[in-house]
């Protein structure tokens, strides 16, 4: 009974570890594919459906600092889920109208 009881949760741990890789490379990839695609112009509202709810939402620059674009109004961050292991952030700036006037990527290297 007892060694059945051991199986059991070495086998789940196991999915559970297994589940856990799988959600973080498809999570990185999502994020890589969706920062390729989204054009200029793209509305703020096609991110978060794409995407979900960012990492971090602030006022452009104010979450790292930089340079960005004139008219430049928010700033959705998007973490890697390998961050801050590994720093690699999305992030995708907004004008007054909602629609994407830049995006940048910040990775350390």
């Amino acid at each position: 009974m007892k060694r059945k009881v051991v199986q059991h949760g070495v086998l789940w741990t196991a999915v559970a570890l297994f589940a856990g890789i799988a959600w973080t490379m498809y999570r990185e990839h999502k994020l890589a594919t969706a920062f390729q695609q989204m054009q200029v112009g793209t509305v703020e509202n096609e991110t978060r459906v794409r995407l979900g709810s960012p990492w971090k939402v602030g006022a452009c620059g104010q979450i790292f600092g930089g340079s960005f674009p004139p008219g430049c109004r928010e700033e959705y961050i998007y973490a890697s889920p390998y961050a801050p292991i590994i720093p690699r952030y999305w992030a995708f700036r907004f004008d007054e109208k909602g629609r994407l006037i830049d995006k940048y990527k910040y990775q350390s290297p």
